[in-house]
């Protein structure tokens, strides 16, 4: 008797346990308690048996944080234009800095790794851009004479009034004299003691004077410039002359004045391409 009633009595016990209990308050309904269900539902759907909808992991990442995330060996085309954009930035870097070095020093003090020391990058990483400083002059010659050109579209490119035109195009060659011109200034002092520098700047000179000498063919053509004169020789005078001019007037940080230098150089093309002021 004594057994039964202990397991009837169990068996009531367990029953109420099982029973979801109410909070009672004054003027208030029962409310089951289900924070335990709660509690297992939230564990079973993020266990770790359950397989993740990719949809639903997209959805929780912000348009930056997915893109990063699906840069994948399959989409490395997308890290090669990151990479690519980078080292364009490295290159300039280095090129700023070569020419802020070259404001104060002589292009022979010039090293990759007192170079590498102002750019805040490593000094392999100068090797990855260029083989050498020489090389480093020589590039930045080259691009400097492709901003030269573009600044000097008026009178080589176009057919606009010739003096007007003229001083366009000397204008825009000395504004990038006044930015760049330590470099003109290292390479033309250092050009005859480095055979390497004297190649370099006997090229960017050639080339400006072809560019100078084919304008003079196409106005002597239209009869504008006097045929007598040989085009070659008078391109090669008149960039020699500007060179010295640019390279004493703006390789230093005391600077000529640029309307001043405008107005002579403008004075002496007029007169000596078309004979007027």
């Amino acid at each position: 008797m004594s057994m039964t009633r202990r397991k009837s009595w169990n068996t009531c016990s367990f029953a109420r346990r099982m029973e979801p209990t109410s909070i009672l308050t004054e003027d208030s309904s029962p409310q089951p308690r289900i924070q335990t269900r709660r509690k297992m539902t939230r564990r079973n759907e993020t266990g770790r048996g359950q397989t993740r909808d990719p949809h639903a992991v997209r959805s929780k990442l912000t348009p930056r944080q997915y893109n990063v995330a699906m840069v994948t060996p399959g989409n490395s085309h997308r890290q090669g234009r990151l990479r690519h954009h980078s080292a364009d930035e490295a290159r300039a870097t280095i090129v700023d800095a070569a020419i802020e070095f070259l404001w104060d020093h002589p292009v022979r003090e010039l090293t990759a790794g007192e170079l590498m020391k102002k750019t805040g990058l490593s000094r392999p990483a100068f090797y990855q851009y260029f083989s050498n400083v020489p090389e480093l002059i020589r590039t930045i010659l080259v691009d400097l004479q492709v901003e030269m050109v573009a600044a000097s579209g008026p009178w080589l490119n176009s057919n606009d009034e010739r003096s007007t035109a003229l001083e366009k195009s000397l204008a825009g060659v000395i504004e990038v004299c006044v930015r760049r011109g330590p470099l003109f200034r290292a390479v033309f002092e250092a050009a005859p003691q480095d055979p390497d520098l004297e190649r370099a700047w006997n090229d960017f000179m050639h080339r400006w004077d072809g560019a100078v000498a084919a304008r003079i063919v196409a106005e002597q053509g239209l009869g504008i410039i006097d045929p007598k004169l040989d085009p070659m020789s008078i391109a090669h005078a008149l960039n020699a002359m500007d060179a010295i001019l640019l390279v004493q007037g703006f390789g230093r940080r005391n600077q000529a004045n640029p309307k001043s230098t405008l107005r002579t150089l403008h004075t002496i093309w007029m007169r000596t391409l078309y004979n007027q002021e």
